[in-house]
């Protein structure tokens, strides 16, 4: 069964995903990604009270390939995933990506 599931970013690393400079994410593996799951990555910002808000920007994709520490022992740390994905639509609420 295909899942989608949500991954956040900060704005650096959200635009570089966003104009496909950026084309796999690194993150905490809880076992549940598979290959042709959906993948909702969402930017988010800090904010000066320390709280950390969705800006309202979207990228939608798809996970192409994953690896992880037991493909790669000596690269990935134990736990993480390293995704790569096929963007097919964004949505950006803000101007700063023109």
């Amino acid at each position: 069964m295909i899942s989608t599931h949500e991954l956040k970013l900060y704005p650096v690393l959200f635009l570089d995903v966003a104009t496909g400079h950026k084309k796999a994410v690194l993150c905490k593996n809880d076992g549940s990604f598979k290959v042709g799951d959906g993948l909702t990555v969402k930017e988010v910002e800090r904010w000066s009270n320390g709280y950390i808000g969705e800006t309202g920007n979207e990228v939608y994709a798809h996970i192409t390939h994953i690896q992880t520490c037991d493909d790669y022992p000596d690269g990935l740390e134990e736990g993480y995933a390293m995704l790569s994905i096929n963007v097919y639509m964004t949505k950006i609420l803000d101007n700063e990506m023109d």
